[in-house]
């Protein structure tokens, strides 16, 4: 019966063992399950976002491609209206020209018509000329004697300015003078009171120093005394 009932535990035990293993490897089948599907998951997103890198790199360089055409657009553009304006440049240019012959002609005219006037003219101008010169002189004259006139004044004015500044100088200068003698005797006086409060202050430290020296005398005395008499009432306790 007791082996029996031994018998009977064991294969309970292996019964159990074996559902044991068999769940433990059921989970590990679970485990390697999840794993798969995760790193599935993770391959699809790295997947993902590799397009998308991909398309984004596309998309810049299709932008990039735009804008380099752009600008090569703008390049000829720009040219194109530099030749145009060389173009109106020249033709301004020639049209100046034409002008300006078309004017140099007619000032040709007019100045041949102007010497004529000019000859005729000439001759009444030195009568009158003549006239004015007369008139011109005696102007001069006058002219002449006012500017000296106010030369002169010009020159007195000056010499009185200058006396002035001389005057303000030699003012300026005694003032300095002065007070650089009272400056001096400041500085002395100063000098003169460090001097003495430097001496006072050597006077009070020797002073103190002897007064220092004299008290220890006087408690050496003391002691001295207070020793004497103690031996001697020793003495006479003996």
């Amino acid at each position: 019966m007791k082996k029996e009932n031994e018998e009977k535990k064991e294969i309970k035990m292996k019964k159990e063992k074996e559902k044991k293993e068999k769940e433990k490897e059921k989970k590990k089948k679970k485990e390697k399950k999840k794993k798969k599907k995760k790193k599935k998951k993770k391959k699809k997103k790295k997947e993902k976002e590799k397009k998308k890198k991909k398309k984004k790199k596309k998309k810049k360089e299709k932008k990039k491609k735009k804008k380099k055409k752009e600008k090569e657009k703008k390049k000829k553009k720009k040219k194109k209206k530099k030749k145009e304006k060389k173009k109106k440049k020249k033709k301004k240019k020639k049209k100046k020209e034409k002008k300006k012959k078309k004017k140099e002609i007619k000032m040709k005219k007019k100045k041949k018509k102007k010497k004529k006037e000019k000859k005729k003219k000439k001759k009444k101008k030195k009568k009158k000329k003549k006239k004015k010169e007369k008139e011109k002189k005696k102007k001069k004259k006058k002219k002449k004697k006012k500017k000296e006139k106010k030369k002169k004044k010009k020159k007195e004015k000056k010499k009185k300015k200058k006396k002035k500044k001389k005057k303000k100088e030699k003012k300026k200068k005694e003032m300095k003078k002065k007070k650089e003698i009272k400056m001096k005797k400041k500085k002395k006086k100063k000098k003169k009171k460090k001097k003495k409060k430097e001496k006072k202050k050597k006077k009070k430290k020797k002073k103190k120093k002897k007064e220092k020296k004299k008290k220890k005398k006087k408690k050496k005395k003391k002691e001295k005394k207070k020793k004497k008499k103690k031996k001697k009432k020793k003495k006479t306790t003996t």
